[in-house]
């Protein structure tokens, strides 16, 4: 799919996420479309000051027309971000509903190839749990990979750190990478939980597991030019976080093996982890292949 969806709502934070999902669209040469939903009881959006689609703004419900002055008004805001980012065939929608269904449904139907959502505050993991509402739900229940933009910066993607388990989604995983940042430098890591055994030993794991990891980058298309393919015996929290501070990525891209019930609720323990605790990182979480 050649479609970024970005989900607006006329936040800081829906703001960074605007500016990087036109980014990831100009790099990639796909389109954009921004939606903004509004809330079934239309207490959250607002209506924007002239020339404005920041923070300073006067409730809806005090202009008086009710519902309709405010899908007006969030129509009007999010067509002028549309032309403001300086993609000619940016598109502009506004929904009704809740904000995470409605993100999901447009991305779902769409076919798009990821969802960026911003958040509206940077949280630190000690702080709260959850990211927002809107975009905890987002990564918990859709189909389409979503990129959490916590970066306020202007410049494309980097270095993007891919952790993978040679699991079913990997092969998903890395072929997303290529195909949506295609002038970044990669790193691919996996993590071999550090048991021992009296029949294979630790260097022969770790050269099985090169191997598998190598092929598998090459057949997704990752520049071996600009791909790093490294293969450590540790347990895969803290050794991605170690790799974050090591190497400073812009992006973090991981997968969930966790589809429906209590498993989806956790998201699954280390990409759930990984995305509170990397702080000021993005990261986006791609779900099971269905």
């Amino acid at each position: 799919a050649r479609l970024v969806v970005v989900g607006s709502d006329i936040s800081d934070g829906a703001k960074t996420a605007v500016a990087r999902a036109a980014l990831i669209a100009r790099g990639a040469d796909c389109r954009l479309l921004v939606v903004n939903v509004v809330a079934e009881n239309a207490a959250a959006p607002v209506v924007p000051l002239a020339g404005e689609w920041g923070a300073s703004a006067t409730p809806a419900w005090s202009q008086g027309g009710g519902r309709t002055a405010l899908l007006e008004a969030a129509r009007t805001a999010e067509q002028r971000i549309a032309a403001e980012i300086g993609i000619p065939d940016a598109e502009a929608i506004v929904r009704t509903g809740k904000p995470h269904e409605a993100l999901m449904q447009v991305a779902e139907q769409r076919g798009a190839r990821l969802l960026v959502l911003g958040v509206h505050a940077p949280l630190a993991p000690h702080e709260s749990f959850f990211l927002g509402s809107t975009t905890e739900r987002a990564l918990r229940t859709g189909s389409t990979p979503v990129l959490l933009a916590r970066r306020d910066d202007h410049r494309a993607y980097g270095r993007i750190l891919v952790p993978v388990d040679l699991g079913d989604v990997s092969m998903s995983i890395l072929r997303l990478v290529a195909e949506t940042f295609p002038d970044a430098a990669y790193d691919v890591v996996h993590f071999l939980s550090p048991m021992t055994s009296k029949v294979v030993t630790h260097k022969e794991r770790h050269s099985t597991f090169m191997a598998s990891l190598s092929g598998l980058a090459l057949g997704a298309g990752l520049s071996p030019a600009r791909t790093r393919v490294r293969v450590f015996i540790a347990e895969a929290r803290e050794g991605i976080l170690a790799e974050v501070k090591s190497r400073q990525p812009d992006l973090i891209v991981m997968g969930t093996h966790a589809k429906t019930g209590v498993a989806r609720v956790l998201l699954g323990s280390v990409a759930d982890y990984v995305l509170h605790a990397a702080a000021g990182v993005d990261v986006l979480v791609v779900p099971p292949v269905k």
